[in-house]
């Protein structure tokens, strides 16, 4: 009998995987008859949460190990991703009695080789892969090495298991809710890294773009520093036919691009319109506040647990699950006045 997994209840009900986890673990955010819905169905169906009571595929351990980045821009401004990440990864391993290990990583590394060397040592039962890069060469270093393991972040690949924000599906949602408060003059401004988060955040901002009918050709990289805000501003101020808006794909570089665009006469929100990623606490202190996504980091760690507790498990399941992106926290037609 073939065993119906998350995946299976989702789509039977029409909701998000997102969704379906949140109402199984009983979370305040999903209404009660939702959560009846979605417990009803389970029962009708026999799925079941891979969770305690099945053999996992353990080491001695008794960890994980989640691989964070240390040296980029958004951790130097404050750790606010990967510390709520954990508290909700702990959550969902906590049934089976696993720790987390933080492994601290840097961008210049040659990646393979140190993961290959920390499996090798038996570290770790299981390994979470973070800041992904399409065609990820630590992939390869985990498929040989025959360990479970999940990627937080697109690879380009589907014979492992995956679990990403939906970048792709905020990039579309900003540049229309922006086009449609009037803006015809869009830019985006996204940090230099070749991760697969701003790959997959440009090529969706571009083709949303080109569906409107606009001009796609004001996109700004600028290097992955805590004060890349400056450097931004200053590129802004000098094109020909500056932005009525932009969208922020590092919601951090809104720090030090605030006071520039201010100490240029600029009143943001008025003269150029500014869309964050996600609503990052940091960003809270900026006046006027910044419009973003909203993101409940907590729960996105609990399902990457989930997924990772699946691949320990007698049957693993490959294949990407995208995290939903979809509520803004602002009206932003309040900004429509700064369009061209």
């Amino acid at each position: 009998m073939t065993r119906v997994g998350i995946r299976d209840l989702s789509r039977e009900l029409g909701l998000s995987v997102a969704t379906v986890s949140r109402a199984m673990n009983g979370r305040d955010e999903v209404s009660a008859e939702t959560v009846e819905r979605v417990r009803a169905a389970a029962a009708r169906l026999g799925y079941r949460p891979n969770h305690a009571g099945r053999s996992l595929r353990r080491g001695r351990s008794g960890a994980i190990a989640l691989f964070v980045p240390i040296d980029t821009a958004r951790t130097s401004l404050g750790e606010t991703f990967y510390f709520p990440l954990v508290a909700g990864l702990r959550r969902a391993l906590e049934v089976e009695h696993l720790d987390v290990l933080m492994i601290p990583t840097r961008s210049d590394e040659n990646a393979a080789p140190p993961v290959a060397a920390l499996v090798a040592r038996g570290i770790a039962d299981a390994y979470i892969l973070t800041n992904t890069t399409i065609g990820d060469p630590r992939v390869n270093a985990l498929v040989e090495a025959g360990v479970p393991f999940v990627t937080l972040g697109q690879t380009g690949r589907d014979d492992h298991a995956a679990l990403d924000l939906d970048f792709e599906g905020a990039a579309t949602r900003a540049v229309t809710a922006l086009f449609e408060a009037g803006h015809r003059d869009i830019a985006v401004a996204c940090d230099d890294r070749q991760i697969a988060a701003n790959t997959v955040f440009l090529e969706a901002w571009t083709r949303t773009m080109q569906e409107h009918e606009l001009d796609a050709s004001a996109v700004f990289r600028v290097p992955d520093r805590a004060d890349a805000g400056i450097e931004l501003a200053r590129r802004v101020l000098q094109v020909p036919r500056r932005p009525s808006a932009m969208v922020l794909a590092q919601e951090t570089l809104a720090l030090s691009l605030y006071p520039e665009l201010s100490a240029a006469g600029l009143r943001i929100g008025a003269d150029i319109a500014l869309l964050g990623f996600r609503d990052n606490p940091v960003c809270a202190p900026l006046r006027p506040r910044l419009p973003a996504f909203e993101l409940d980091v907590q729960d996105l760690g609990y399902r990457l647990g989930e997924t990772l507790l699946q691949q320990m498990g007698p049957s693993s399941d490959p294949g990407l699950e995208l995290w939903p992106v979809t509520t803004l926290n602002t009206d932003l037609s309040l900004h429509a006045s700064a369009s061209s």
